[in-house]
């Protein structure tokens, strides 16, 4: 029941010194310095380069595939919009609706009302000055309302 108490962290090693330099630690085990001091003396060795895998072989053809496919979707879903709209601009003009030939009677009722309300509304205004024809002018007695205007003056 008496037995020591030991701690679950591991002492300090020898191996690790600090640096008189810089106060940094480092294990003298592993590294001849601190960090700044090697990095001051030049010793830090180019990265190697990492060797990626290279694309295997049943690979390519799987992707050669999947690009035909997409491009010859895209081809056949323009054509088939292009086709479309080829043959509805045939089929408007050879057969109508009944409901197409109904629309198109109450737009002309309306286009002829409309067109009535304005000349009935165009007759009923007073011209405020009378307009000349175009390319000629008007003279000033007329601009005047009758009275004569001398050349020049009001």
């Amino acid at each position: 029941m008496n037995e020591p108490i030991t701690s679950s962290v591991p002492p300090k090693r020898a191996s690790v010194l600090k640096c008189e330099l810089h106060g940094l630690h480092y294990d003298s085990e592993k590294m001849s310095g601190c960090v700044i001091c090697r990095r001051e003396a030049g010793g830090t060795r180019a990265q190697e380069p990492i060797d990626l895998p290279r694309l295997g072989t049943s690979l390519r053809p799987l992707l050669v595939t999947t690009g035909l496919i997409l491009g010859a979707g895209f081809l056949l879903n323009s054509f088939h919009e292009a086709a479309a709209t080829y043959v509805r601009s045939f089929g408007s003009a050879g057969t109508l609706n009944l409901s197409t030939v109904k629309q198109r009677e109450r737009m002309k009722i309306r286009e002829a009302e409309a067109e009535r309300r304005s000349r009935q509304f165009r007759d009923s205004l007073e011209p405020a000055t009378p307009r000349a024809p175009r390319g000629r002018s008007i003279p000033p007695e007329q601009r005047s309302g009758g009275r004569r205007v001398p050349p020049g003056g009001r």
